[in-house]
């Protein structure tokens, strides 16, 4: 320790001590905590140094103790916009994500209804998926489009049968019509006894 100031040093930051300080650097804990501390024990070592009549060791502690200060300050200094930038990263994460859904939703209205207006990116992968899910090429390609068109419409609107398929629909329609039948069968037995 002795060589590193450049004369004898102090006891109190011997060898083990610096070893100490280092072992906290290597472990993770926020330097300038650490520098902090370095500056506050290199000034106590100071006004020792120089009731022993050591000049040049207080002088040593002295610009040790300045350099721990600056480092301090600058490390307190760069947490602080580290902080800063992690909220701006969140907000421009947020902004990103919105932004991807509104570029999604274009495509996806481009892909039914404008395929030419989508970006000359998504063309290839577009005429793709009208040609597999829109039979597009095909005769009655347009008529499955409007099809499409019209149950998407019905659907923000609110009519949800609308959008089932036909089979369903017919199978729905067939067992509504029968339990109406048997209801007005029922209701046609009640009144009967009663006139």
């Amino acid at each position: 320790m002795a060589a590193r100031f450049g004369g004898d040093a102090p006891e109190s930051l011997a060898d083990k001590d610096l070893d100490a300080w280092l072992e906290k650097v290597a472990a993770g804990e926020a330097t300038h905590d650490i520098a902090g501390q370095l500056e506050r024990r290199a000034l106590a070592q100071v006004g020792a140094a120089l009731a022993k009549g050591r000049a040049g060791d207080a002088k040593t502690l002295a610009a040790l103790a300045e350099q721990m200060r600056k480092r301090a300050e600058g490390e307190r200094e760069a947490a602080s916009a580290r902080a800063g930038r992690r909220e701006l990263d969140d907000n421009e994460r947020a902004d990103f994500v919105a932004d991807m859904f509104a570029k999604a939703a274009y495509i996806a209205g481009a892909m039914v209804h404008a395929p030419t207006s989508a970006p000359a990116a998504f063309l290839k992968l577009i005429k793709e998926w009208r040609e597999i899910n829109l039979g597009e090429g095909e005769a009655d390609a347009e008529a499955r489009a409007a099809k499409i068109a019209a149950a998407q419409a019905a659907y923000l609107s609110g009519d949800w049968v609308a959008t089932m398929p036909e089979d369903v629909r017919a199978r729905l329609q067939a067992a509504w019509a029968e339990q109406v039948a048997r209801m007005e069968a029922a209701s046609v037995a009640l009144e009967a006894p009663g006139s």
